[in-house]
């Protein structure tokens, strides 16, 4: 499981017990390197993510796919990896991570001891916040965050990630009962290797994103002097980021954007924000998921202040203007200003 390799390598050295941790990938790669590359070699679809879940399952949730769902290792798009990644033509995504032994062990490193569900009545059951029980396929499950979930069933863990997407919890987690479901009996028609070359071409041609340029090309010189008076541009550490700070008082505009993983940083920032909240004013805050985010009108998909920022997301590019020196109808005019000079694709 590609999120928690420091722990599976920790097992390994430690006892061992792992399936194939006295094995390196290059041993086992020299092993097979005679096999024909064309043949759908029956080790490669041994333990597949992506015989989870029907593909109409994923599209009813999600929208229509880009193109096949395709297996992921730690360095990218892998046949033998543990992760199936679906990808929709709106450039949202979904993961499901399978662990196929030594679950058990995996939940207690996560803080879930084997059998610590069922002695506290949550077998099944998985609290979330806001005081909401679900229940589910699994015998135990943690929800690490409101769309990042693992679920153990007899030894096996299954990990969904919905963050990237506008899933709710309850339909994030109708997809990961759907996958517990078959693990014992994975579909025999869905091979997640066979999407690994789409998805590259696909990353390759960088369908359907904008093509990036500098911060500073986005908010121009003209626009902070229009906003803070003379000002001069600050070293920034990459192109990225674009400061200006006033000459005549101390005052910094400060805007940055993201030209890619846009929609999983506004969801997760969101949350993060929340539960900071939540933190400092305790029982004075709402729950986080109690919380009614305002989502601004703009040239924008969603729009929020979090934190010390106005933050706003497009085509998965995300903009950012810190507050503490704009206002935030400032920040919504340096934002749509920006956003209008990107070349979007259609």
């Amino acid at each position: 499981m590609q999120r928690i390799l420091a722990l599976i390598v920790l097992l390994c050295v430690g006892v061992l017990m792992l399936p194939g941790c006295s094995r390196s990938k290059d041993s086992t790669n020299s092993e097979t390197a005679t096999a024909d590359a064309g043949e759908d070699s029956s080790e490669s679809r041994e333990g597949d993510p992506c015989a989870l879940l029907e593909l109409r399952e994923v599209e009813a949730a999600l929208g229509p796919l880009a193109g096949p769902p395709y297996r992921e290792g730690s360095n990218g798009p892998d046949a033998e990896g543990s992760k199936c990644v679906y990808e929709t033509r709106d450039l949202r995504s979904l993961e499901l991570d399978v662990t196929w032994s030594n679950g058990a062990m995996i939940m207690k490193m996560l803080g879930m001891p084997a059998g610590a569900a069922e002695q506290a009545g949550l077998k099944g059951k998985l609290p979330l916040p806001g005081g909401v029980t679900v229940t589910g396929e699994w015998d135990e499950a943690k929800a690490l965050s409101c769309c990042e979930i693992n679920a153990l069933r007899g030894d096996q863990v299954v990990f969904i990630n919905f963050m990237n997407t506008r899933l709710t919890e309850q339909q994030g987690i109708d997809l990961l009962n759907a996958s517990l479901k078959r693990l014992d009996a994975p579909l025999k028609n869905i091979n997640g290797a066979s999407g690994i070359e789409a998805a590259e071409a696909r990353a390759r041609s960088a369908a359907g994103r904008p093509k990036p340029v500098p911060a500073c090309q986005l908010v121009t010189l003209e626009d902070a002097t229009a906003l803070l008076g003379p000002v001069e541009v600050l070293p920034v550490k990459n192109e990225q980021q674009c400061q200006y700070r006033a000459k005549a008082k101390m005052a910094v505009l400060d805007f940055s954007v993201a030209w890619t993983g846009g929609y999983r940083a506004f969801r997760s920032d969101s949350e993060l924000a929340g539960k900071v909240i939540k933190g400092l004013l305790g029982d004075l805050a709402k729950d986080p998921a109690d919380v009614q985010h305002v989502d601004y009108p703009g040239p924008w998909e969603q729009a929020e202040v979090i934190a010390v920022d106005f933050v706003a997301v497009r085509k998965d590019v995300l903009m950012r203007v810190d507050l503490r020196s704009a206002s935030l109808e400032q920040a919504k005019l340096i934002v749509t200003k920006a956003m209008n000079r990107v070349s979007w694709p259609p």
